[in-house]
């Protein structure tokens, strides 16, 4: 723990250009450490891991290691990129991508991909919230996919040329794609809320932003989704993620 608190340190006081020197370095580091301490079991989204009250040693290595990400992607990845690139092209993070593409339900998963998965999910929101130029650079990296992988097409492609959405959902349902859909717009709504109450006489408001325009492509279909989720998923795991993201895309 110590040894996170003092590379968080040195990240802020040295910067981007000397700390760039070392990211790959830090990058499979942390990367080692939040696979490690990731939770194996249920999904456990990261707004949730923010507020658990249980100080184990586990939760607070994972958190310090994630608070350490976060300073590493605000200081080298506002305008450079630095880290961001070091988890999109991680062969692990390409690995996950592939494993959720054959599990749509999250009890047939392994230990090990429930682990993956919840790390990947703490990685992205993370990384999406510390500021609107990293969650743009996030979403663009991570949301088509996930919209792919859940059968969510974009208001842009012509309605004569996606299938129902319903009937769509109802062979895609997809609970590793879900969960890591919910990390991204959970993450971009607290990015919201954080824009708008840092500085309210600016008037700064999300849709600004290049992230808010893509999410704003796949909204009303994805709603209809998560709807759609809500009202037919047998599982507990999934109907609570449709009710997270509900929340979540309204920013």
């Amino acid at each position: 723990i110590d040894a996170l608190k003092y590379l968080s340190h040195c990240v802020i006081q040295y910067g981007s250009d000397r700390m760039s020197n070392h990211a790959k370095a830090i990058w499979l580091s942390l990367k080692d450490i939040i696979f490690t301490f990731s939770s194996s079991q249920e999904p456990v989204t990261s707004s949730t891991l923010e507020l658990l009250e249980n100080q184990s040693k586990e939760n607070e290595v994972m958190k310090e290691a994630l608070m350490c990400w976060a300073n590493c992607v605000l200081v080298c990845d506002g305008s450079n990129e630095v880290f961001l690139p070091l988890m999109m092209q991680d062969s692990d993070v390409v690995m996950i991508f592939s494993s959720i593409t054959g599990d749509y339900c999250w009890a047939h998963m392994s230990t090990e991909c429930k682990k993956r998965l919840n790390a990947l999910g703490s990685l992205v929101y993370v990384a999406a919230k510390v500021s609107s130029t990293c969650c743009t650079k996030v979403i663009e990296s991570f949301f088509p996919r996930l919209m792919d992988l859940l059968g969510i097409s974009s208001r842009d492609v012509p309605l004569d040329s996606v299938p129902e959405v319903n009937n769509s959902l109802s062979i895609k349902l997809n609970s590793g794609a879900l969960f890591l859909c919910i990390e991204l717009l959970t993450a971009c709504r607290n990015l919201a809320v954080d824009l708008v109450s840092r500085d309210v006489s600016s008037q700064c408001v999300p849709s600004q932003h290049g992230w808010f325009h893509l999410l704003q492509n796949f909204a009303e279909p994805l709603v209809l989704g998560l709807r759609f989720a809500l009202s037919s998923a047998e599982s507990t795991i999934i109907k609570n993620q449709a009710i997270e993201g509900t929340d979540g895309i309204c920013v």
